[in-house]
């Protein structure tokens, strides 16, 4: 079970952080969501954020 909570609780807030820094590049670039840079920033920025925050942040902090 702490294994799917753990799932859960980084990919909520991977989902956060990373709506956060769309919301910022909406602004900064002011192109629209389909531009190719737009849309590999934000898959990186998932894929990363889900990674560094289920192996660092959740175990250390959450449980």
């Amino acid at each position: 079970m702490d294994f799917l909570y753990m799932g859960v609780a980084s990919f909520v807030t991977a989902g956060a952080v990373s709506l956060l820094f769309s919301l910022l590049l909406k602004y900064f670039l002011k192109k629209g969501e389909n531009s190719p840079v737009y849309v590999a920033l934000k898959t990186f920025l998932v894929i990363f954020l889900a990674i560094i925050v289920g192996s660092v942040v959740v175990p250390n902090f959450w449980l």
